[in-house]
């Protein structure tokens, strides 16, 4: 079960609302025109209840999953928005403020061609070794690098 279940019960009927209407019914319409990376994650992001976090996540995850095809490159699929990216990110001093913007901003310097290629390993260090609370700093496998900045 999900923590907002209201929410997400609203968020399911008005995507079904939407592929009706926009998509004419077909959720594949949503990218079978091959849309840029950019383009699918903003497509994404106009549904209602899915922000930049769930945005950039689907279309990493259509992208490398489920093979489906952007134009160009991926250098549009960013990191997500996610709180364990953010952590990860501000302890390891790549940003000074758990803010998304400034983690996208940083993940395009640091891997222009897919800055989302960070989002996954950032997002697993986070649940895993650099909890909020009780960082298990030593068995993190950044631990040899990372300034820990707590």
């Amino acid at each position: 079960l999900h923590r907002f279940p209201g929410k997400v019960s609203k968020a399911l009927i008005e995507a079904a609302k939407r592929v009706n209407t926009k998509y004419n019914s077909d959720p594949l319409s949503i990218w079978s025109d091959k849309p840029t990376a950019k383009q699918l994650e903003e497509r994404f992001d106009d549904f209602w209840g899915i922000g930049q976090k769930n945005a950039s996540m689907a279309v990493r995850l259509l992208v490398e999953w489920f093979n489906v095809e952007v134009s160009g490159d991926w250098s549009g699929i960013d990191v997500s928005g996610d709180r364990n990216v953010l952590r990860v990110f501000k302890r390891l001093g790549l940003i000074d403020k758990e803010e998304v913007g400034k983690a996208i901003q940083i993940a395009r310097e640091l891997n222009p061609s897919y800055p989302g290629a960070l989002d996954f390993p950032a997002w697993a260090i986070g649940i895993k070794w650099c909890k909020s609370k009780n960082p298990e700093c030593p068995s993190c496998p950044l631990g040899d690098i990372c300034p820990k900045l707590l």
